[in-house]
This record gives C-alpha cells, sequence and structure tokens, in this order.
C-alpha cells in the first residue's frame, strides 16, 4: 500500500503543518492561514465546522462567546452561539477581538472555501480536521471545495472518530485520512490495525501538548507507547504527532519514527514573499504608487523635510482577497527585509521604525521603488 501525497512518500517526507496557535493572528481566520503560509510549513491545519444553513466555517470550537462589544473573544461553553444554531451570515458579522493591535483590524472568521483558497494559492498541503456534526453533510461539501480547487491531491482530513473517516471512506479511497488517538491513553496494537483498514492512512498521536501537561509526562506516555510504536513502523504505517513546540523534541521524535508534525513553533526558513510598491517623488510632493501600475494597495503617506514616511499599507478595496499582497501593517509580526531603487536618486535610504517605512529622498525627485521581503 502506498501512502502518497503529491508525489511524496509519507515514509521519507517529514509534514509539518501549522497549528492555530502560532501567534500571528486571531484562529481560524484567513489572517491566520495566510500569515502561517509564508513560513516554512508544508501543511496548514484548519478545523471544520458547519453551520444551520449546511455552510461550512472553520473553527475548534462548536460555536464562539460574543462580548458586550459585539467581538469574538473566544469560547465559552456557558455562554456563546452555537454554529448549528445560526445561519453561516449571522456568523460573518462578528469580528475578532484578538490581535487587532498587531494586523490593525479586527479579523472575522474564515469559511472554509476560503481557507482552501490560501492554501491552493500559496502550495500548501491543507490538513483539514472535520469535527463531528452533521458529518454525513460535511464530508461532500469538503469534497466539493477541494474538487473545485484542484486539491483533492493536496490535502489530508483528520479526525478525532473511525466514524468520521468511515464516512470519508464512502466518498473517496484516494485522500489520506488521519486519524487522533486519545491524547491520555496508551495506545494498543489493535489501534494500528483498526487505522490501516482505513487504506491511505496515518496514525495520529497526542503526547506532545505541553499546554495541558508537563513535559516529563509527556515522555512517560511516549515511551509507554513504543511496543505500538514498533508495531506500526512494521506495517509501515505512518505516525504524525502533536503539538510540539520544542527543536529538540521535534528531532527526538523523527529518530523515533514519527514523519509528520502539528506545530506551535515554526523551526525553518522564512520563505520569501515580496511586497512592492513605489513613491514618486515630483516638485516636493510625494504619492504613493503601486508597481505593475495595481491599485490594490494604499497607504498614509507624510514628509517631513527630506523623509517621506509611509505607514498604515493596506488594500484598497474590501473585496480584494490577500494575494494582492501581505499589508505592512504586518511587518511587525513576520521577519522581513527592505531595499529601494532610484535612478534619480542612487544614495536613497529606506528603514522601518515604530510601524513606519521611512524614506530618506534627500528632496531628489525621482520615482523610488520598495520591496519589503518577507
Amino acid at each position: 500500500m502506498k501512502n502518497s501525497i503529491n508525489g511524496y512518500d509519507f515514509n521519507k517526507e517529514i509534514t509539518n503543518i501549522a497549528y492555530s496557535l502560532l501567534g500571528l493572528a486571531p484562529v481560524n481566520t484567513a489572517e491566520h492561514y495566510y500569515l502561517a503560509s509564508h513560513l516554512g510549513f508544508n501543511a496548514i491545519k484548519g478545523d471544520v465546522r458547519i453551520t444551520k444553513d449546511e455552510k461550512l466555517i472553520m473553527c475548534h470550537d462548536p460555536g464562539v462567546t460574543i462580548d458586550a462589544d459585539g467581538k469574538i473573544t473566544g469560547y465559552n461553553e456557558n455562554n456563546c452561539f452555537k454554529f448549528l444554531d445560526y445561519e453561516l451570515e449571522y456568523f460573518n458579522q462578528f469580528e475578532h477581538k484578538s490581535f487587532a493591535d498587531k494586523i490593525g483590524y479586527c479579523a472575522h472568521l474564515c469559511d472554509f472555501e476560503t481557507y482552501i483558497r490560501i492554501c491552493k494559492e500559496t502550495g500548501k498541503v491543507a490538513f483539514i480536521t472535520l469535527r463531528n456534526n452533521k458529518i454525513d453533510r460535511v464530508v461532500p461539501e469538503v469534497l466539493r471545495v477541494l474538487k473545485k480547487y484542484y486539491m483533492l491531491d493536496r490535502c489530508i482530513l483528520n479526525s478525532m472518530t473511525f466514524e468520521t473517516l468511515v464516512e470519508v471512506r464512502k466518498h473517496t479511497s484516494s485522500i489520506p485520512v488521519s486519524f487522533v488517538h486519545d491524547a491520555f491513553k496508551i495506545p494498543e496494537e489493535n489501534l494500528v490495525d483498526d487505522v490501516l483498514k482505513l487504506g491511505n492512512s496515518i496514525l495520529t498521536f497526542y503526547f506532545y501538548l505541553r499546554d495541558m501537561y508537563d513535559n516529563l509526562f509527556s515522555r512517560k506516555l511516549w515511551e509507554k507507547a513504543q511496543d505500538v510504536v514498533k508495531y506500526a513502523k512494521e506495517k509501515n504505517l505512518p505516525m504524525y504527532m502533536a503539538i510540539v513546540d520544542s527543536y529538540y523534541d521535534y528531532t527526538m521524535l523523527i529518530q523515533g519514527g514519527i514523519q509528520g508534525f502539528q506545530l506551535y513553533t515554526p523551526f525553518f526558513h522564512y520563505q520569501r514573499e515580496d511586497i512592492q510598491f513605489s513613491v514618486t517623488l515630483h516638485n516636493g510632493k510625494a504619492d504613493f504608487g503601486n508597481i505593475l501600475g495595481s491599485d490594490r494597495l494604499v497607504a498614509d503617506i507624510s514628509q517631513n523635510g527630506s523623509v517621506v514616511e509611509i505607514k498604515n499599507i493596506r488594500k484598497n478595496r474590501k473585496d480584494y482577497f490577500f494575494e494582492d499582497g501581505l499589508p505592512a501593517l504586518w511587518l511587525n509580526t513576520l521577519p522581513f527585509r527592505m531595499d529601494v531603487h532610484c535612478s534619480n536618486n542612487p544614495k536613497c535610504k529606506i528603514e522601518y521604525n515604530n510601524n513606519s517605512i521611512l524614506l530618506d529622498t534627500n528632496n531628489v525627485d525621482g520615482v523610488y521603488y520598495i520591496n519589503v521581503n518577507i
């Protein structure tokens, strides 16, 4: 049996999956998925829920809690709006309170199609956790969207229950499925056999949840599971681990046979993504522009002597999506470098300070082309 995704053998490729709690943007938002896609992960995790009108929305929890200002604050079981009780449009009105200071505005929850679109356009594997409500309705819709974006060979469907994955297998045998073992139980060999029966399958452990218990307990669980781990290796069953936040644990677990990870922390080199724009200085007046004639980004621009200050770079229209450029208001979140070129002024300089881009023109007119490399 060949376990592969997009031509890569699971037994040779390490799947590094961006978990929801990376600290970049609010969980379950397009901003989180998009920012995570610019890091060194090859897969992005998303949890899928279904609403009352059977639309798919991204959320780990069965609902959201709203504060007095109408902002999403997280999830409180005793005080929440559950997805099964309201239509998708109802939840579209709420903004997420967290990270507004970092991204410059309050973000909304992401729908499933937008999440898949981000994975498609950034070349990432969609690691999709199916939550267990109306699963007979969820699975066909998930597959429809994956097919629409040609992502059927760029995804893994993950679940905590066999019933959900059996439902997946009613529709497709080609998509890899991942079964999540109970974090507080020592697995037995029959678990490996059951996961293998699903075909094209993965066994995922949750032994390294440091926010739930200390690392010593994690290591003891892992040690007690070694007989089952050995059995899974003998059966060529790929094994994943969540949630790892230490490079030491990461490398140790690879040596122990783990082939995929859900990660809080990127241990990899950042990939480059360019933001390109221009500043035109004419008769002492500076104007913000976009390279190649695009009008997708706008900014607040001001002058102080020879220095032009550029801040609050943002999308020009709400209907533009994230492929239009990573807004510079996120520059304080990701590592980056900048360069500037002006044929009229080869000595021009640029720096980033206090959330502003400062361009020193020496009062020389010309077009200043600025690149920000994430």
